[in-house]
C-alpha cells in the first residue's frame, strides 16, 4: 500500500489538477513523481511470485528479456521522455484526457523498464554489476538534463496551453517554465545520485567484507611451511 502512495499523490491530489490546469511546473512534477519516484517503488514493492505469474504467458518472458535489457530499457525511456515533453504532445495531452492518460501509462511502463537493471527481483532478468548501475545511473542523470536546459533558458514559453492558461500564486508562464525545468533537472538528479550513492556504498561494504575473508589456498601453504598441515 505505501509504495502506491507516490502514484496516488501525483494522479489523485490536487497536483493533477494544478497540472491539467495552471501549472508546468507542477506538471513537470508530476512526471517526475511517475517516473523518478513509483516507479522504482512498485518495482521494488511488488512480490516475486506476482513478476513470474505476470510474466508466465507463453512468450511473455522472451519478450522481457529483450524489454529489460540495460541499452533497450535506457534507449526507450529516454526517447519516449523527449517525445512526451516535445511542445506539440504537450499541449495536445493537456487538451485531449484519453491521450494524456495514455502518456501516463507509457511514461510509468518505460520508468519501470529503466529501472530494471538496477532493481530486478528476479535472478533470470538479471540486474546490471555495481559498477554498471552507477555508469548507467550516471548517463540517466545527464540526458534529461539538455531537455531540461532548453525549458529552463528558452526566452519564449514552449507549451502553448500554459501560455493561455489562468494564472496563480502571481507567477508568470515564462518563470513556471523556468521551475519547470528546474524540477526536471534538479529533483531528477538528487534521486538518481543518491541511487548511485547506495549502490557505491554497498558495493563496497560487500568488497570489504569478501577482502577480509581467510584465503584457504594461502592458509594451507603457510601452514605447510610451518609444517603443521594435517597429513
Amino acid at each position: 500500500m505505501r509504495r502506491a502512495v507516490p502514484r496516488y499523490l501525483a494522479a489523485g491530489s490536487p497536483i493533477h489538477e494544478l497540472s491539467e490546469r495552471y501549472l508546468a511546473s507542477v506538471h513537470m512534477l508530476q512526471h517526475f513523481l511517475f517516473t523518478l519516484v513509483a516507479a522504482p517503488l512498485l518495482l521494488a514493492g511488488v512480490p516475486e511470485w506476482l513478476w513470474r505469474a505476470l510474466l508466465r504467458p507463453p512468450g511473455a518472458m522472451p519478450v522481457a528479456r529483450v524489454l529489460t535489457r540495460p541499452l533497450v530499457a535506457f534507449s526507450g525511456f529516454n526517447a519516449l521522455l523527449l517525445l512526451t515533453h516535445l511542445p506539440g504532445t504537450v499541449d495536445l495531452a493537456l487538451r485531449h484526457h484519453v491521450f494524456h492518460l495514455a502518456v501516463h501509462a507509457a511514461l510509468i511502463g518505460s520508468a519501470l523498464l529503466m529501472w530494471w537493471p538496477i532493481l530486478s527481483p528476479l535472478p533470470e532478468l538479471p540486474r546490471l554489476s555495481p559498477p554498471l548501475q552507477m555508469a548507467y545511473l550516471f548517463l540517466q542523470s545527464l540526458l534529461p538534463a539538455v531537455m531540461a536546459s532548453f525549458i529552463t533558458f528558452s526566452n519564449s514559453v514552449v507549451y502553448d496551453y500554459y501560455a493561455t492558461a489562468p494564472r496563480i500564486w502571481g507567477i508568470s508562464p515564462l518563470e513556471d517554465q523556468q521551475m519547470a525545468g528546474g524540477v526536471m533537472k534538479l529533483l531528477g538528479t538528487i534521486v538518481l545520485w543518491s541511487y548511485m550513492t547506495v549502490v557505491f556504498f554497498k558495493w563496497y561494504a560487500r568488497e570489504e567484507a569478501e577482502s577480509k575473508e581467510p584465503h584457504w589456498d594461502e592458509v594451507e601453504a603457510e601452514l605447510r611451511q610451518l609444517g603443521l598441515e594435517n597429513r
